[in-house]
């Protein structure tokens, strides 16, 4: 038998459950709370960042070898690995190709390169670089500001000396080819060079005769030699045609590179006796020199400076 104490508290609890019908419905309806979703760790795409820099610090890296390369290089019985080289290098930004919302002209960015084999054959090595030289950057690393200063990693490095100074607009140009023979109308100096200029209508004439425009139906232009030269671009070294110029100037001097197009097709012709070119006529005032890649420089002669032949 059960005591009289007992007895009273269930007696209690049934005048409880009694007098609130909802407490145990309540309690049974409320749901269990469930564990929060971990958030989805955002990737951000691979973004490009390209520009044009002026080079005004360079600084070597050195970074010791890890420790399981040692270990691994003993076992083969091989010596120690050096430590990786890398260069930070701390550029101007001149001119912006991609990645413009983070970078503009006038920005200084702080650049590491990487040791090891060049990607390409026109990029250049972080220790071959030259202080106040333009090169043009590219990276896909992302930015991490650094004291006020931007830093890119992995960077690839190339000339960029053809674009130092303002474009200058060339406008009017032709384009053709002309014999191999057709060179020796040129100084000897400017024969081998991809880059020449005609400063006397004699020779522009004989020039002019030997050429052929791929528009065939292009009349000579006529060409005020004491006020202008006629500057040319050849192609010597491949068959592809020139479809026009760009120039930059800076100082007194224009650096002329060509645009070839290199989807031409030669249609089965020979090309070992012809060469491609473009010229336009370059007016000679505030133009001292014209000069195109690394090693080709041409001195403008003044008007009626005759050549030896």
């Amino acid at each position: 038998m059960s005591s009289p104490r007992l007895v009273m508290k269930r007696i209690l609890l049934l005048a409880l459950l009694s007098a609130f019908p909802f407490a145990t419905s309540t309690f049974a309806d409320v749901p269990k709370k469930k564990d929060a979703a971990a958030p989805e760790k955002k990737i951000e795409p691979k973004k490009k960042y390209a520009f044009i820099g002026k080079l005004w610090e360079k600084e070597k890296i050195e970074a010791d070898a890890k420790e399981e390369d040692k270990k691994a290089g003993e076992k083969k019985g091989k010596k120690d690995k050096k430590g990786k080289r890398s260069h930070l290098l701390k550029f101007e930004i001149k001119e912006v190709m991609d990645g413009e919302d983070a970078l503009k002209p006038g920005l200084f960015v702080l650049c590491v390169t990487e040791s090891g084999p060049l990607r390409n054959p026109k990029q250049v090595k972080g220790g071959q670089v030259e202080l106040g030289e333009l090169y043009r950057i590219v990276s896909t690393k992302k930015l991490v500001m650094e004291d006020k200063v931007l830093r890119l990693l992995n960077c690839r490095l190339f000339s960029a000396k053809g674009r130092m100074g303002e474009e200058y607009p060339v406008g009017k140009t032709w384009n053709g080819s002309l014999p191999v023979k057709s060179l020796q109308l040129l100084p000897d100096e400017q024969r081998k060079s991809p880059i020449a200029y005609f400063g006397d209508n004699k020779s522009f004439t004989a020039f002019w005769e030997s050429f052929t425009p791929f528009d065939k139906k292009v009349p000579a232009p006529q060409v005020d030699f004491s006020k202008n030269v006629v500057v040319v671009m050849k192609n010597l070294r491949h068959p592809e045609p020139i479809v026009g110029v760009k120039a930059r100037l800076e100082e007194g001097s224009l650096r002329v590179t060509a645009k070839k197009n290199f989807e031409f097709e030669l249609d089965g012709r020979k090309v070992k006796d012809q060469v491609f070119a473009s010229f336009f006529i370059l007016p000679r005032k505030d133009i001292l020199t014209i000069e195109s890649g690394k090693n080709y420089f041409l001195e403008i002669k003044p008007p009626g400076f005759i050549y030896a032949d």
